[in-house]
């Protein structure tokens, strides 16, 4: 699936996969760039996302500080008991976003060299993120010493009971940073 086919990533529109309340489906082998948001699954369960390249969407390596909305290579919103295995998404701005998202399994995915985050739990509790490329969560200009709030792995607003095993979060502008926004603690 290709959105755009030329100009700037941070300029891409739309998503390319969408589901909204489905249950036990599969999605696998699909290669999607492009777009702003390339995989958006809502209100799901029981679904499999398998060996899927969703790189090449919105990307904004130059943003200055602060949010840049949820969008880039996945984008699950209250997902539950689903897996994402061994899938890629690299140059994009959020390789992976989880937002009250329960109980699924993150496992053996490339979610590396991304522009703001490789990994992002909003609300998202009870997970198991295992043997996955968090690498490269990283925004910085040449010159600069500082990496402008992008991170491998963000944890933040009441991302409880989540199980990160085997991960490689090197390289980011943090490795791991649990932030405790609106005051609700993870």
């Amino acid at each position: 699936v290709v959105g755009a086919k030329g100009g700037a990533p941070k300029t891409f529109t739309g998503v390319g996969v969408s589901a909204k309340g489905v249950k036990k489906v599969t999605l696998k082998n699909v290669n999607v760039k492009g777009f702003e948001t390339g995989l958006h699954l809502v209100d799901c369960a029981e679904c499999v996302v398998e060996g899927c390249n969703l790189s090449d969407n919105f990307h904004d390596p130059d943003f200055d500080w602060g949010e840049n909305g949820r969008r880039g290579g996945i984008l699950l919103e209250d997902v539950r008991s689903s897996t994402l295995r061994n899938n890629k998404a690299n140059h994009v701005w959020d390789a992976c976003v989880l937002v009250r998202s329960h109980q699924n399994v993150i496992e053996g995915n490339d979610f590396s060299h991304t522009s703001d985050t490789c990994l992002k739990l909003w609300n998202a509790c009870d997970n198991t993120i295992q043997k996955n490329n968090l690498s490269y969560g990283l925004r910085i200009k040449p010159g600069e010493v500082h990496a402008r709030d992008s991170t491998s792995v963000l944890i933040e607003s009441g991302s409880d009971h989540n199980t990160l095993t085997d991960n490689d979060c090197t390289h980011g502008g943090d490795g791991i940073f649990i932030r405790p926004l609106n005051r609700w603690v993870s």
